[in-house]
């Protein structure tokens, strides 16, 4: 469509709420949050990278969680390196099971716990 005024655009969507992403605006890798909440452009910018569960071969896309890859409880900060979504599924077996997602966006290994007996 191309740039808008903002006139143009407020006549448009008029009393709307809408939520945009700018892939050249805001750095998001530079924000972060000292608490366990996430913030409404944190979060954005998450569910634009995540779209389906980042463990691998799961191509669950209904209802992710959002998952702190160092917990808070150990200081690690709501930021978009330290954050992901993934499926309730495989986020229970990280809280109660002591599996682990390990990596980065776009490079996640999933790692059995160290008394798994793999079929």
């Amino acid at each position: 469509m191309g740039p808008v005024s903002l006139a143009t655009a407020s006549r448009a969507l008029g009393d709307s709420f809408v939520k945009i992403v700018i892939t050249d605006g805001c750095d998001v890798r530079t924000v972060c949050h000292p608490g366990r909440t996430i913030p409404a452009h944190l979060q954005t910018a998450i569910e634009e990278r995540d779209r389906k569960c980042a463990v691998p071969l799961c191509d669950n896309d209904y209802r992710l969680e959002t998952h702190h890859i160092i917990p808070v409880e150990r200081n690690g900060p709501t930021s978009l390196s330290n954050l992901v979504r993934i499926c309730s599924w495989h986020h229970d077996l990280i809280t109660y099971e002591g599996w682990k997602l390990e990596g980065q966006a776009g490079d996640w290994t999933w790692q059995a716990p160290p008394d798994w007996e793999g079929l």
